[in-house]
């Protein structure tokens, strides 16, 4: 988040080698303090979790595309929104950079609140499929998509879509982790730190492909069609997978209601053998 700042901001008082040296140099300083500093790993204990258990649950699955597709719209603006800006509001990389922060700063302030909403409503499922919808809103404005020619490219809407662009992706991205872990325990998978530590393991490869789809992508559909239209692309991605999570989310609580309604033979026979016994045992008494 204070990356793009940061860094324009070093690049204006001492040039191009400055923001490296200054990154490099703490990165060092991380290095050795995790080296002294960290606990070493006890690999004596048993470990009992599968990737391939956890893949193979559908829910999962689908919470992984959401993943990918909030990381991809987060880095899609990496090769392609400074030239952009530069080119529509002759910008310098300073303000360039406070731009880069907008959005990523949003997320960081909602996601304590999404969080919480997260553990009290346990509104999971809606909260992606809404990040999704707003993120997709905010790169239509942002682009703007000349299916939208009615929006203007004003300071303001890009700033107001950066706005919306940072409370979309942490709709999308804040619910994940749980959504993951209540997946794993439907399925049967032990509560434990195994499966947590393969769900973070699983949560960060998502968000790293992600990482690295957006932009690749967008730089590709950007020297290829344009800032607007690559923007559109990345919108029509995000509605396409909110649709189709949407989709299995109405048709799993459609299924659920109908089983809770129709019940199942299980539920239904011990009363009926045990009335049935109590019946027998009641006219044999009798005669």
């Amino acid at each position: 988040m204070v990356g793009p700042p940061l860094g324009g901001a070093l690049y204006e008082a001492a040039g191009y080698k400055l923001p490296f040296m200054v990154m490099g140099g703490f990165l060092v300083l991380c290095a050795v303090a995790a080296f002294f500093f960290l606990p070493k790993p006890d690999d004596q204990l048993p470990h009992t979790g599968s990737m391939t258990r956890l893949l193979s649950i559908p829910s999962i699955l689908l919470s992984c595309l959401t993943i990918c597709m909030a990381a991809a719209a987060l880095g899609f603006l990496d090769p392609t929104y400074a030239g952009h800006l530069d080119d529509q509001f002759s910008l310098t990389p300073f303000w360039i950079g406070m731009m880069f922060l907008i959005g990523p700063g949003i997320y960081a302030l909602s996601a304590p609140v999404l969080g919480n909403l997260v553990d009290k409503k346990g509104w999971t499922k809606s909260m992606m499929c809404a990040g999704c919808f707003v993120t997709a809103l905010s790169y239509i404005l942002l682009g703007p998509s000349p299916l939208a020619s009615f929006i203007d490219t004003e300071l303001w809407i890009a700033i107001v879509a950066q706005i919306i662009m940072g409370i979309g992706i942490g709709l999308a991205l804040v619910p994940t982790f749980q959504d993951i872990i209540e997946a794993a325990k439907e399925n049967g998978l032990p509560d434990n730190f195994d499966t947590y530590g393969l769900i973070s393991g699983l949560f960060n490869s998502c968000f790293s492909f992600g990482a690295f789809l957006g932009p690749t992508a967008g730089g590709y559909l950007n020297g290829a069609y344009g800032f607007d239209w690559a923007t559109t692309v990345l919108s029509f991605s995000l509605v396409f997978s909110g649709s189709f999570f949407m989709v299995y989310w109405v048709c799993k609580r459609c299924s659920a209601r109908v089983d809770i309604y129709q019940g199942t033979d299980d539920e239904r026979s011990p009363l009926l053998r045990e009335n049935q016994d109590i019946t027998t045992k009641y006219a044999k008494e009798t005669e």
